[in-house]
């Protein structure tokens, strides 16, 4: 194995690691950003549901009640209406959550490049979505299982290569190819002869 073989072998795993390394990288920002996406997402769900059931519904039902009590004349349907209709609010909020909160918070933090993804087959990659970024993560997972096959075939071929016996068999090779060994057995083989 020539100079240049092993040091094609050691530039090919340097790049191999430093890939590695960015998609490693790549895929702690993706889960990183999922996680804060997904945080960010409930904080905010549970801020609005909150409001919706502290200042509206605290507000509106009593105004209902004293109305629906002066039409009717009793309180406590008011109030069983008036709760009714806010469950049902909530139930809906909470539901849609994802459309309504998740996904433009993943928009949101791609518009402001804290999701911004590039790699050598796409410029910038654009995640919109819970499922985009979700998509992304897969993939940047398994490319870093393909980095990962990769970089271990090429140390093992390295490894093969740079065995002892493997050395010692090329040297030979080349030995006995070179004319500078060949004269020099030659002359050893005269002088041995010459001697007898």
């Amino acid at each position: 194995m020539s100079f240049e073989d092993i040091s094609q072998s050691f530039t090919q795993i340097q790049k191999e690691l430093s890939n590695q390394i960015n998609l490693r990288t790549q895929l702690a920002g993706l889960l990183l950003s999922r996680k804060m996406a997904g945080i960010a997402s409930q904080l905010i769900t549970m801020l609005i549901i909150a409001g919706l059931f502290s200042m509206i519904l605290l507000f509106l039902s009593f105004a209902f009640v004293f109305w629906y009590g002066e039409q009717v004349g009793t309180y406590y349907h008011g109030f069983l209406m008036i709760s009714l209709v806010y469950t049902l609010l909530g139930v809906v909020v909470y539901l849609n959550r994802k459309k309504l909160f998740l996904d433009p918070i993943v928009k949101k933090m791609n518009e402001k490049g804290h999701l911004a993804i590039k790699n050598e087959e796409n410029p910038e990659i654009e995640i919109n979505s819970i499922e985009d970024l979700n998509r992304q993560t897969e993939l940047t997972r398994l490319r870093i299982q393909f980095s990962d096959i990769t970089l271990e075939q090429q140390w093992q071929k390295m490894g093969n290569e740079l065995s002892p016996s493997r050395l010692i068999n090329k040297w030979l090779e080349r030995s006995w190819l070179s004319s500078d060994f060949l004269i020099k057995l030659l002359e050893i083989t005269i002088n041995l002869l010459r001697k007898k």
